[in-house]
């Protein structure tokens, strides 16, 4: 476990003058840490992880006229939010277009609650801005907009894998990413993500109106988010101690918003939350769902067999 400064963190990207290349990953939300407006807005912070067995990759080439980008080999896409290369040139000071192709896995999809729209468009701004001889910041993109809903996405852009983020502060009436986090160099137990096939959960309006209605969160459920996670859960990784580390997982979801955001899923969503809670201890959605995440001590194979749910496809992640 690692803290890491992220002033000065750079993504990897594969340029060679002609064409420019980004690997980014969807990512698991566990949970957030602080969604009261203590510090006079939301602060959020959170738990996640990258999910490296779903790549996606983002290649870039610099043309004359027009901007194309493809999704697949397809130009429609469903994202939360606009690819703005006007807004990108203007902060580069520069005129060029770009040509770019964004191939995504097969088995997975947006509003699942896996960041899919961050991590693309963050990553197509991190890439034509390189292509152009700039390397973007954390604070650059969220200048152009990446990463105000939560920033867990917007630092597993230049970190992924598993860590702790703190949000945002807030100073002289500026609202700028911490530039801290807790990176996990390894991660002592299996975790188990259920994707689903066709499931989707809220977004546009629906999902603003479900959060309009249940934020801010009282400081006091935020005290007793950050007192079990880095009072139970960080030492239960630490001394690998499987057993305390569920027992504090299971707690927190139940807590706050995440409890809520459990309760709008679908049928199948909740029964297969409750079959990983018997035979794991812990589990929770990731975002607003429908994905699920649980974990296990050991290798879960042999239980997961016996789960027959056909609205979703499990996944193991090796320690």
């Amino acid at each position: 476990m690692n803290l890491v400064n992220t002033t000065n963190s750079l993504p990897f990207i594969d340029t060679d003058g002609l064409k420019s290349s980004l690997i980014v990953y969807p990512r698991l939300h566990f949970f957030s840490l602080d969604l009261s407006d203590y510090i006079g807005i939301l602060k959020h912070g959170s738990f996640g992880m990258s999910l490296f067995n779903f790549p996606i990759k983002i290649e870039c080439y610099t043309q004359n006229k027009i901007d194309e980008i493809s999704f697949n080999n397809s130009r429609t896409h469903h994202l939360d939010y606009n690819i703005d290369l006007d807004k990108l040139r203007k902060k580069l000071n520069c005129s060029q277009h770009f040509n770019i192709s964004i191939s995504i896995p097969n088995d997975i999809q947006e509003h699942t609650g896996i960041g899919l729209s961050t991590q693309i468009v963050g990553g197509v701004y991190l890439l034509c801005a390189k292509h152009c001889g700039v390397d973007l910041s954390i604070s650059d993109l969220f200048e152009l907009g990446v990463g105000h809903v939560s920033t867990l996405g917007l630092n597993l852009l230049f970190n992924p894998g598993i860590i702790v983020e703190n949000g945002v502060n807030y100073k002289n009436n500026v609202e700028r990413p911490v530039n801290a986090i807790i990176k996990f160099d390894s991660f002592p137990f299996w975790t188990i993500v259920a994707i689903p096939n066709k499931l989707q959960s809220l977004s546009a309006e629906l999902e603003d109106n479900f959060w309009n209605n249940l934020l801010p969160e009282s400081v006091d459920i935020t005290k007793s988010v950050y007192r079990e996670f880095y009072g139970e859960c960080i030492p239960a990784i630490i001394e690998k101690d499987f057993e305390a580390f569920a027992s504090s997982i299971d707690k927190v979801v139940r807590m706050g918003t995440k409890a809520k955001e459990e309760r709008i899923q679908s049928e199948g969503t909740q029964k297969l939350l409750s079959t990983f809670r018997d035979l794991f201890g812990c589990a929770g959605v990731s975002s607003m769902g429908p994905t699920i995440y649980s974990f296990a001590a050991k290798n879960p194979s042999e239980q997961l067999e016996k789960i027959k749910n056909e609205q979703f496809n499990i996944h193991i992640i090796e320690p």
